[in-house]
């Protein structure tokens, strides 16, 4: 903080120059990063101007200040500014913010500079989409861009600033009277910029946020926006602008006699460079088209499309030197320039345009599908080749959208990819080509995300497509198009789809959005929102321990351990099947204990549609000790997974079926045709010691804590139930009378008062607990992947019945001043420990997940 800056200096009523200066320079260094465009000389000629009405107002002064501050505690601050990032400034933020929004109402309750006045609001705008405030940003963006209109601002139809007054390129007549004709011709230029500005962020808001554009709508797109594109405004202070300057919207998206080339200085300042302020009017209007098709499929809508493609493939044949594809001509040992870093921002945002093109047509048009996967990973090209560095001098923000898109496209490929047969000349190098162009994506997507957090579209849903995520969202927007998809229930995908609609059905209502499917964004936050609304086991978790144990301290330390999961990603974090497995689970085993059989059955046919080791909690239906009544039960348990290989089957075996490709795969000849396991072995690599290799080891260092306490305990806790059986067996000298006393002890065994101090004693009523936990930890240490345990353990109570058992042990231990390992604490502090590095694990793409 400057020697200047002491005391309350930021309640003056008016900043004294130095403070004023220094503030103000802050802002201009990093003006561009927001695509603000201003003239130093003339706003130091209006400072130092004696006249109170050619000043600057207050309302364009104080949105400065604001922005300032945001500034100086921005990673990308330190690039430019003196010394590291300021946080001191920082806290002022909501000050200023007060403050410019009681100037902006001031000058307009007076009428007082009114180009001020559009110029601060579009300030504050930015400040508001920057900090993430989008509903109060989208506001204040509706509210400027009418007003802007209002004064015409979008009919301003030419450069020159003319004396007489028959041909001032002014608004029309009827609402110029708001701002009046201009002064100067860099009156002129500064209202042609300012309109600009307004329309970037207008877009900007649209692309990454979905919210319905403020502008004319398209239909009137091309009439109703006719104001030239703008120079730089030195060109305008020194008279550099002439009448054969003048370029709009219509001549980008209309037909050219003359070759179509680029305008403008190609190495001015990056704010408001024409190519960029070009590619983004592209990217937005292909973007519309193209929701506009999924929505309602039209005629006039595809002719459209086939317009705008004409348009936006001219536009970039003028981003191609020497004939080179986009990505080629620039290298790591170039200097970086205002002029490559506009190209960047260029080539990306029309990259994006045209993959939105050609996406309408990729799923019935093997051209365009093509045409598609190349645009993708020509910007998977390009984003490998800006350096770190860039991304802190320059606003790569266009990466933010337009990476996403082409990262979804990348991977549906490599599912696809994943779905032919591996020995296909060429398959595994496709497949490796596609990783690297995901890898430099993802990474692309990381500092556009640390160095400009407002710019990665969704960004809630960007955190949350991990891993499995991938699959799910892909599932629930396009239903099962590949075969290693299969290895997926269907549950999550379509609860998933289910409240992405709803959400966006209420964004539509609200007037937030305009599209008329959902995209990724919306079914990822529909899994976690589902997982935050419905997915509490804890309440089943406590009953379902009371009634086993009949002890409410048991229950609670039970209870109180499910709060520490081996894998909270996966069941606090995203849209996962796992919380809602473990839900069901619990509540199906409470139904058990409770003896309501149809509740339990419903239960775990729901589970089996989320996972299908659901298959597994038939088990414990068997406990209704009618044979013939379980088994019926036990199989609709199963129906969701026999619906689920069904489905499979007439997609890929009917040869009558329209998607029948005429070739049979492999599993649809065996005798028993089930897409499951073999999508687990051929995909996943399960089966019999299939993951027992070398390069395995860690996972199974990982997941040894859960799996030995799982199988120690309930192996000890079987074994002691066949000993039982078995002296059973001696005093009466027949199986079937020792079988019938020992599960008569289910129902009649019950800890004295005296057992009920050191809680969770093995019981009877815990056995069939024991024998799922058994048989689940065997199948995956044997015969899957070993560390899927670390998930799936939310699901199985006995595990915390058993570390519940290690804690009491420790505490008896303490009591009676005995030594010993105390495991009961080793086991919390595995969780606690473990939990936290698989947050970081999971959020950096990292395994186990």
């Amino acid at each position: 903080m400057s020697s200047q800056m002491m005391g309350n200096w930021w309640e003056a009523e008016d900043m004294t120059p130095p403070i004023r200066d220094q503030l103000l320079g802050i802002f201009m260094e990093n003006s561009s990063r927001i695509f603000f465009s201003m003239h130093g000389p003339t706003l130091s000629a209006r400072l130092s101007s004696p006249d109170p009405q050619t000043q600057p107002h207050r309302a364009l002064l104080e949105p400065m200040y604001l922005l300032a501050c945001y500034f100086s505690s921005h990673p990308s601050a330190s690039s430019s500014t003196k010394g590291p990032p300021s946080p001191s400034l920082a806290v002022h933020e909501a000050h200023f913010l007060d403050r410019a929004r009681r100037a902006l109402q001031e000058s307009l309750s007076y009428s007082d500079r009114l180009l001020d006045f559009l110029r601060g609001s579009v300030l504050v705008t930015t400040y508001l989409f920057l900090r993430g405030r989008f509903i109060e940003g989208y506001h204040s963006n509706c509210g400027t861009v009418s007003f802007a209109v209002s004064c015409g601002l979008n009919h301003i139809t030419s450069h020159v600033f003319r004396v007489d007054g028959d041909a001032q390129p002014t608004s029309p007549s009827g609402s110029s009277f708001l701002l009046g004709p201009p002064v100067s011709q860099i009156d002129v230029g500064e209202r042609i910029s300012t309109f600009w500005n307004i329309f970037v962020w207008d877009k900007v808001a649209s692309i990454f946020t979905g919210f319905l554009s403020a502008m004319p709508s398209e239909g009137n797109f091309i009439d109703t926006i006719d104001t030239v594109f703008p120079r730089t405004l030195e060109q305008y202070a020194t008279g550099g602008v002439t009448d054969q300057d003048n370029e709009s919207i219509r001549d980008l998206l209309e037909p050219h006699q003359a070759p179509f080339a680029p305008s403008g200085t190609e190495d001015a300042p990056y704010g408001l460079n024409i190519t960029n302020l070009k590619a983004l009017i592209l990217l937005e209007r292909a973007m519309r088209l193209a929701g506009n098709y999924r929505a309602r499929p039209s005629n006039d809508t595809c002719k459209a499309i086939q317009k705008h493609l004409a348009a936006t493939l001219r536009f970039a044949s003028t981003l191609v030197e020497d004939s080179t594809p986009l990505l080629i001509g620039f290298t790591p040992e170039m200097e970086w320039s205002n002029q490559t870093a506009n190209r960047y921002m260029s080539s990306v945002m029309t990259l994006g345009a045209l993959m939105e093109m050609y996406n309408t047509q990729a799923d019935v048009d093997p051209v365009y599908y093509d045409a598609r996967l190349a645009r993708a990973r020509e910007l998977a090209g390009i984003a490998s080749q800006i350096p770190p560095t860039a991304y802190l001098d320059y606003p790569f923000s266009s990466i933010g959208y337009c990476g996403c898109f082409a990262a979804q496209i990348i991977l549906d490929h490599v599912q696809q990819l994943q779905g032919r047969d591996p020995q296909t000349p060429g398959a595994a190098q496709e497949t490796s080509d596609c990783e690297e162009s995901l890898a430099h994506l993802l990474e692309a997507l990381s500092r556009v995300d640390a160095t400009n957090p407002g710019f990665t579209p969704f960004g809630l849903a960007s955190a949350l497509l991990r891993w499995d995520a991938f699959h799910f969202s892909s599932i629930a927007l396009r239903g099962y198009k590949h075969e290693q998809q299969f290895a997926f229930l269907p549950g999550l995908p379509l609860i998933s789809r289910l409240l992405g609609e709803v959400g966006l059905y209420v964004a539509r209502r609200m007037g937030l959005s305009d599209r008329g499917s959902v995209n990724e964004s919306d079914v990822l936050i529909g899994g976690a929102t589902a997982v935050f609304l419905l997915c509490d086991w804890t309440g089943d978790m406590y009953d379902l321990t009371m009634t086993v144990t009949g002890n409410s301290s048991a229950s609670f330390l039970a209870t109180l351990l499910t709060l520490v999961p081996l894998s909270p990603p996966a069941l606090l974090f995203a849209g996962y099947n796992e919380p809602f497995f473990a839900m069901l689970s619990y509540k199906g085993m409470l139904a058990c204990e409770r003896k309501r059989w149809l509740k339990a059955t419903a239960c775990f046919m729901i589970a089996t549609a989320f996972r299908a080791n659901g298959i597994m909690l038939a088990g414990f239906l068997q406990l209704l000790l009618r044979l013939l009544l379980a088994v019926n039960l036990s199989a609709i348990v199963a129906l969701p997974l026999a619906a689920h290989q069904y489905f499979a089957y007439t997609q890929f075996c009917n040869t009558s079926t329209p998607s029948f490709d005429g070739t049979l795969r492999p599993w649809c000849l065996d005798r028993l045709p089930l897409i499951y396991p073999f999508v687990q072995r051929q995909y996943w690599n399960v089966g019999l010691f299939r993951y027992w290799t070398i390069s395995q080891i860690p996972n199974f260092i990982l997941a040894a804590p859960a799996l030995a306490l799982l199988l120690s305990s309930s192996i000890g806790e079987i074994r002691a139930a066949v000993r039982s059986i078995y002296a059973e067996w001696q005093r009466t000298s027949n199986w079937r009378s020792a079988l019938r006393n020992s599960m008569v002890l289910i129902k009649t065994d019950k800890p004295s008062s005296s057992e009920r101090s050191h809680i969770l004693r093995q019981t009877w009523r815990t056995l069939p607990h024991a024998a799922h936990a058994l048989i689940l930890s065997l199948i995956l240490l044997f015969a899957s992947h070993v560390q899927i345990i670390l998930r799936l353990s939310s699901s199985i109570p006995y595990l915390y019945w058993a570390a519940a058992r290690l804690i009491v042990a420790d505490s008896q231990r303490e009591e009676a001043r005995e030594k010993g390992v105390k495991w009961g604490r080793i086991w919390v502090w595995y969780a606690v420990i473990w939990g936290t590095i698989s947050c970081v694990l999971w959020a950096t793409f990292l395994p186990p997940a």
